[in-house]
């Protein structure tokens, strides 16, 4: 909303960002802002751009709006042995829990709601969208 968010919950479990150059309309069930990313993996110096594995995605209800969070990984976590939600879920299932628990809580609790996961294939349309869009309108301020 303009203003640097201060956040009153423990701090963030994973690294967190977003997808350059992407952007969902609200006329699309986007929130209008480039696509969130998390990063699971070593930690990331703020501001850097790195290149990532897609997994999936979580959608949550943020405030009445739908909000997508890409998850990734680094290309060390693990060997690289992650490929898909599922993979996480069987070799590490806290992180993916510890994950959705941060964001169902860190704006207080009953403002955000899970709406589902996402599978890689999905994942990856929705990033080839928000690209579109982004190409075609831009980002434009709130």
């Amino acid at each position: 909303m303009g203003k640097p968010r201060l956040i009153q919950y423990r701090s963030y479990p994973v690294n967190y960002g977003m997808i350059p150059k992407t952007v969902l309309p609200l006329s699309v069930g986007g929130d209008g802002d480039p696509l969130d990313a998390i990063v699971i993996g070593a930690k990331i110096s703020r501001g850097s751009v790195v290149e990532v594995k897609v997994i999936g995605m979580i959608e949550i209800i943020d405030m009445g709006e739908l909000d997508t969070k890409v998850v990734t990984t680094s290309k060390e976590f693990l060997n690289d042995s992650i490929n898909n939600l599922e993979d996480l879920r069987i070799k590490n299932p806290e992180i993916l829990e510890e994950i959705l628990i941060w964001f169902l809580n860190y704006k207080e609790k009953n403002i955000v709601s899970f709406k589902a996961y996402g599978s890689k294939a999905e994942t990856l349309k929705k990033i080839k969208q928000a690209s579109k869009y982004y190409k075609r309108y831009g980002v434009k301020s709130r």
